[in-house]
């Protein structure tokens, strides 16, 4: 099980306090799938990228604000969860996988 959460959970975006609580409930609920899940082999990773390039990240900052070199796209955040669902990452299984934005 791979669930996407968000940087949010570290480093919350003002007035989005509730988009930040509901991904922080995903980082547990990962750890908990992971436990429960161990003795039938089911693995669980939250991916919490930073600010990716979406519809969603531009409907509240625009480029002047967040330059787009200065957010993840799509695809890097994707790579990290194809890793996980192969199996490429499971020594973080249960954990937080934090993808930063670029600096």
């Amino acid at each position: 099980m791979v669930n996407v959460s968000s940087m949010a959970t570290v480093d919350p975006f003002p007035g989005l306090s509730a988009y930040a609580a509901s991904k922080a409930a995903v980082n547990l609920l990962t750890k908990a799938c992971a436990g429960e899940g161990a003795e039938a082999g089911i693995k669980a990773f939250a991916v919490a990228p930073g600010a990716v390039e979406t519809e969603m990240l531009r409907s509240i900052a625009d480029e002047e604000m967040l330059p787009r070199d200065k957010v993840l796209s799509p695809r890097q955040v994707a790579s990290v969860i194809v890793a996980c669902a192969c199996g490429e990452r499971d020594e973080e299984n249960g954990s937080v996988i934090l993808v930063p934005s670029p600096t």
